[in-house]
Protein backbone atom coordinates (compact mmCIF):
# COMPACT_ATOMS: atom_id res chain seq x y z
CA UNK A 1 0.00 0.00 0.00
CA UNK A 2 1.51 2.98 -0.97
CA UNK A 3 2.46 5.24 1.74
CA UNK A 4 -0.11 7.96 2.89
CA UNK A 5 -3.03 5.47 0.64
CA UNK A 6 -5.69 5.11 2.84
CA UNK A 7 -8.02 2.25 2.70
CA UNK A 8 -11.33 3.00 2.06
CA UNK A 9 -13.71 0.77 3.90
CA UNK A 10 -17.60 1.19 2.71
CA UNK A 11 -20.30 0.19 5.42
CA UNK A 12 -23.07 -1.06 3.56
CA UNK A 13 -26.36 -1.13 5.40
CA UNK A 14 -30.12 -0.70 5.25
CA UNK A 15 -29.11 0.24 8.62
CA UNK A 16 -27.97 3.84 9.51
CA UNK A 17 -24.51 4.41 11.27
CA UNK A 18 -25.51 5.66 14.52
CA UNK A 19 -26.81 1.65 15.17
CA UNK A 20 -22.82 0.75 14.45
CA UNK A 21 -20.47 3.39 16.03
CA UNK A 22 -18.65 0.79 17.56
CA UNK A 23 -17.64 -0.36 14.03
CA UNK A 24 -16.74 2.82 12.34
CA UNK A 25 -14.62 2.97 15.96
CA UNK A 26 -12.70 0.16 15.84
CA UNK A 27 -12.23 0.28 11.83
CA UNK A 28 -10.88 4.45 12.79
CA UNK A 29 -8.20 3.05 14.74
CA UNK A 30 -6.07 1.78 12.09
CA UNK A 31 -4.35 4.86 10.62
CA UNK A 32 -4.21 3.15 7.40
CA UNK A 33 -8.07 2.53 6.89
CA UNK A 34 -10.75 5.15 6.41
CA UNK A 35 -14.72 3.68 7.12
CA UNK A 36 -17.32 5.13 5.01
CA UNK A 37 -20.92 4.25 6.07
CA UNK A 38 -23.71 4.40 3.42
CA UNK A 39 -27.57 3.63 4.02
CA UNK A 40 -29.02 0.96 1.37
CA UNK A 41 -32.19 1.91 0.46
CA UNK A 42 -35.26 1.08 -2.19
CA UNK A 43 -34.66 3.97 -4.03
CA UNK A 44 -30.69 4.83 -4.50
CA UNK A 45 -29.45 1.58 -6.07
CA UNK A 46 -27.55 4.66 -8.61
CA UNK A 47 -25.77 6.12 -5.64
CA UNK A 48 -25.17 1.95 -4.19
CA UNK A 49 -22.56 1.33 -7.33
CA UNK A 50 -21.08 4.54 -7.36
CA UNK A 51 -20.38 4.38 -3.47
CA UNK A 52 -19.32 0.50 -4.47
CA UNK A 53 -16.54 1.76 -7.20
CA UNK A 54 -14.72 4.60 -4.65
CA UNK A 55 -14.14 1.71 -2.26
CA UNK A 56 -11.12 -0.72 -1.97
CA UNK A 57 -13.12 -3.06 0.74
CA UNK A 58 -17.03 -3.76 1.85
CA UNK A 59 -18.25 -4.79 4.95
CA UNK A 60 -21.96 -6.08 4.72
CA UNK A 61 -23.67 -4.71 7.56
CA UNK A 62 -27.01 -6.30 9.02
CA UNK A 63 -28.44 -6.10 12.44
CA UNK A 64 -30.85 -8.05 14.11
CA UNK A 65 -32.69 -5.05 15.44
CA UNK A 66 -34.16 -5.03 12.18
CA UNK A 67 -35.92 -8.35 13.16
CA UNK A 68 -34.93 -11.00 11.24
CA UNK A 69 -31.36 -12.12 9.87
CA UNK A 70 -32.51 -12.20 6.46
CA UNK A 71 -29.73 -11.39 4.68
CA UNK A 72 -29.96 -13.41 1.29
CA UNK A 73 -31.58 -16.76 -0.04
CA UNK A 74 -34.27 -16.29 2.33
CA UNK A 75 -37.89 -14.72 2.33
CA UNK A 76 -37.90 -11.16 1.88
CA UNK A 77 -34.12 -11.02 2.14
CA UNK A 78 -32.43 -7.33 2.45
CA UNK A 79 -29.06 -7.96 0.61
CA UNK A 80 -29.42 -10.60 -2.48
CA UNK A 81 -29.03 -8.06 -4.84
CA UNK A 82 -26.16 -5.76 -3.36
CA UNK A 83 -23.90 -8.90 -2.12
CA UNK A 84 -23.77 -9.88 -5.52
CA UNK A 85 -22.71 -6.26 -6.66
CA UNK A 86 -20.50 -6.17 -4.23
CA UNK A 87 -18.89 -9.60 -4.83
CA UNK A 88 -18.84 -8.70 -8.59
CA UNK A 89 -17.27 -5.36 -8.43
CA UNK A 90 -14.54 -5.85 -6.03
CA UNK A 91 -14.19 -9.65 -5.53
CA UNK A 92 -15.20 -12.36 -2.59
CA UNK A 93 -11.73 -11.74 -1.34
CA UNK A 94 -12.63 -7.86 -0.21
CA UNK A 95 -15.89 -8.17 1.32
CA UNK A 96 -17.63 -9.20 4.40
CA UNK A 97 -20.37 -9.81 6.30
CA UNK A 98 -21.02 -8.62 9.69
CA UNK A 99 -24.30 -9.48 11.74
CA UNK A 100 -24.65 -7.90 14.70
CA UNK A 101 -26.95 -7.49 17.73
CA UNK A 102 -27.61 -11.78 18.00
CA UNK A 103 -27.76 -13.81 21.37
CA UNK A 104 -25.82 -15.61 19.77
CA UNK A 105 -22.78 -15.27 17.93
CA UNK A 106 -21.16 -18.85 18.29
CA UNK A 107 -19.55 -20.79 15.43
CA UNK A 108 -22.64 -22.63 15.67
CA UNK A 109 -24.30 -20.00 14.92
CA UNK A 110 -22.16 -19.49 12.26
CA UNK A 111 -22.69 -22.31 10.49
CA UNK A 112 -26.91 -22.25 10.22
CA UNK A 113 -26.45 -19.33 8.77
CA UNK A 114 -23.84 -19.77 6.36
CA UNK A 115 -25.61 -23.45 5.92
CA UNK A 116 -29.07 -21.07 5.20
CA UNK A 117 -27.83 -18.45 3.37
CA UNK A 118 -24.99 -20.06 0.83
CA UNK A 119 -24.50 -17.00 -1.23
CA UNK A 120 -22.93 -15.25 1.90
CA UNK A 121 -19.72 -18.17 1.70
CA UNK A 122 -19.87 -17.46 -1.70
CA UNK A 123 -19.88 -13.96 -2.43
CA UNK A 124 -17.86 -13.08 0.60
CA UNK A 125 -14.79 -13.76 2.73
CA UNK A 126 -16.67 -14.68 5.77
CA UNK A 127 -19.51 -13.49 8.00
CA UNK A 128 -18.40 -11.99 11.44
CA UNK A 129 -20.74 -12.55 14.04
CA UNK A 130 -21.54 -9.84 17.07
CA UNK A 131 -23.73 -10.23 20.15
CA UNK A 132 -25.47 -8.00 22.24
CA UNK A 133 -22.99 -9.25 24.62
CA UNK A 134 -20.05 -9.09 23.35
CA UNK A 135 -20.18 -5.23 22.28
CA UNK A 136 -20.52 -4.39 26.27
CA UNK A 137 -16.68 -6.07 26.57
CA UNK A 138 -13.95 -3.87 24.89
CA UNK A 139 -11.52 -6.53 25.01
CA UNK A 140 -13.98 -9.10 23.61
CA UNK A 141 -14.65 -6.52 20.05
CA UNK A 142 -11.16 -5.47 20.24
CA UNK A 143 -10.61 -9.29 20.00
CA UNK A 144 -12.97 -10.10 17.97
CA UNK A 145 -12.40 -7.69 14.93
CA UNK A 146 -8.61 -8.14 15.02
CA UNK A 147 -9.10 -11.08 12.19
CA UNK A 148 -11.19 -8.04 10.45
CA UNK A 149 -8.30 -5.76 10.23
CA UNK A 150 -5.95 -8.01 8.89
CA UNK A 151 -8.57 -9.40 6.37
CA UNK A 152 -8.73 -5.97 5.09
CA UNK A 153 -5.17 -5.06 4.96
CA UNK A 154 -4.24 -8.64 3.37
CA UNK A 155 -6.83 -7.91 0.46
CA UNK A 156 -5.44 -4.81 0.29
CA UNK A 157 -1.81 -5.77 0.49
CA UNK A 158 -3.01 -8.18 -2.76
CA UNK A 159 -4.28 -5.59 -5.00
CA UNK A 160 -1.31 -3.13 -4.49
CA UNK A 161 1.13 -5.55 -5.13
CA UNK A 162 -0.94 -7.06 -7.98
CA UNK A 163 -0.50 -3.48 -9.93
CA UNK A 164 3.32 -4.50 -10.32
CA UNK A 165 6.30 -2.35 -9.22
CA UNK A 166 6.45 1.50 -10.22
CA UNK A 167 9.26 2.88 -12.68
CA UNK A 168 12.46 3.74 -10.68
CA UNK A 169 15.49 5.07 -11.50
CA UNK A 170 17.88 2.98 -10.20
CA UNK A 171 22.00 2.96 -9.82
CA UNK A 172 23.72 -0.73 -10.68
CA UNK A 173 24.07 -1.70 -7.24
CA UNK A 174 20.58 -1.15 -7.04
CA UNK A 175 19.88 -2.75 -10.03
CA UNK A 176 21.49 -5.83 -9.49
CA UNK A 177 19.57 -6.09 -5.53
CA UNK A 178 16.52 -4.92 -6.63
CA UNK A 179 15.24 -8.50 -8.37
CA UNK A 180 16.26 -10.01 -5.28
CA UNK A 181 14.00 -7.44 -3.10
CA UNK A 182 10.94 -7.94 -5.53
CA UNK A 183 11.45 -11.65 -4.88
CA UNK A 184 11.70 -11.85 -0.83
CA UNK A 185 8.62 -8.47 -1.04
CA UNK A 186 6.53 -10.81 -3.18
CA UNK A 187 6.77 -13.83 -1.24
CA UNK A 188 5.84 -12.25 2.04
CA UNK A 189 3.01 -10.88 0.92
CA UNK A 190 2.21 -14.07 -0.35
CA UNK A 191 2.34 -15.66 2.69
CA UNK A 192 0.76 -13.01 4.83
CA UNK A 193 -2.18 -13.88 2.07
CA UNK A 194 -1.85 -17.56 2.36
CA UNK A 195 -1.96 -17.25 6.40
CA UNK A 196 -5.05 -14.89 6.36
CA UNK A 197 -6.71 -17.18 4.12
CA UNK A 198 -5.92 -20.37 6.44
CA UNK A 199 -7.13 -18.23 9.48
CA UNK A 200 -9.97 -17.58 7.83
CA UNK A 201 -11.19 -21.22 6.98
CA UNK A 202 -8.99 -22.74 10.20
CA UNK A 203 -9.86 -20.05 13.08
CA UNK A 204 -7.20 -20.62 15.80
CA UNK A 205 -4.82 -18.63 18.62
CA UNK A 206 -1.69 -20.52 16.63
CA UNK A 207 -3.31 -19.49 12.95
CA UNK A 208 -4.16 -15.92 13.88
CA UNK A 209 -0.72 -15.62 15.03
CA UNK A 210 0.88 -16.38 11.82
CA UNK A 211 -1.61 -13.99 10.04
CA UNK A 212 -1.09 -11.08 12.21
CA UNK A 213 2.52 -11.80 11.22
CA UNK A 214 3.43 -12.04 7.97
CA UNK A 215 0.79 -9.11 7.28
CA UNK A 216 3.21 -6.94 9.92
CA UNK A 217 5.63 -8.13 7.70
CA UNK A 218 3.73 -7.20 4.76
CA UNK A 219 2.47 -3.94 5.68
CA UNK A 220 6.12 -2.58 6.13
CA UNK A 221 7.86 -3.58 3.02
CA UNK A 222 4.98 -1.61 1.00
CA UNK A 223 5.46 1.04 3.56
CA UNK A 224 8.96 1.27 5.32
CA UNK A 225 11.69 -0.92 2.95
CA UNK A 226 14.47 0.10 5.06
CA UNK A 227 12.85 -1.07 8.29
CA UNK A 228 13.04 -4.70 7.22
CA UNK A 229 16.98 -4.12 7.58
CA UNK A 230 16.83 -2.09 10.72
CA UNK A 231 14.90 -4.97 12.52
CA UNK A 232 17.51 -7.62 11.11
CA UNK A 233 15.02 -8.90 9.17
CA UNK A 234 17.35 -9.41 5.82
CA UNK A 235 16.18 -11.48 2.76
CA UNK A 236 18.16 -14.24 3.66
CA UNK A 237 15.88 -14.90 6.57
CA UNK A 238 12.32 -14.38 5.03
CA UNK A 239 12.17 -17.59 2.51
CA UNK A 240 12.90 -20.06 5.25
CA UNK A 241 10.93 -18.07 7.42
CA UNK A 242 8.24 -18.75 4.92
CA UNK A 243 8.83 -22.26 3.96
CA UNK A 244 8.36 -22.94 7.70
CA UNK A 245 4.92 -20.85 7.84
CA UNK A 246 3.83 -23.03 5.12
CA UNK A 247 5.31 -26.32 6.07
CA UNK A 248 2.94 -25.66 9.83
CA UNK A 249 -0.33 -23.87 7.95
CA UNK A 250 -0.42 -27.01 6.33
CA UNK A 251 0.11 -29.95 9.06
CA UNK A 252 -2.09 -28.51 11.90
CA UNK A 253 -0.06 -30.59 14.49
CA UNK A 254 3.81 -29.99 12.63
CA UNK A 255 5.14 -29.89 15.30
CA UNK A 256 4.81 -32.43 17.30
CA UNK A 257 7.15 -32.34 20.34
CA UNK A 258 7.86 -35.73 22.12
CA UNK A 259 9.46 -36.06 25.48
Amino acid sequence: MPQGKQTVVGIFSRSGKEEYPWLVNVLRKDANICPRPFVITNSNASAFREAVGDCDFAILYHSMNRGRLNIADVTDSLYDEELGFLSNTLGNDKVLVIADDLEDSSDDAKNRILNSQPTIRRAARGIFLFSRADKRDNNTIRIKMAPIIVIITAAVIHKWTSKGDEEEVLSDDEKTLKPKKNYVSLLTHITAIACVANAVRRPSPRNWAFAFSWVAASLTYLTDPPLIDRLGLSESCIPPAALVTAIAISRPHWPRMSL
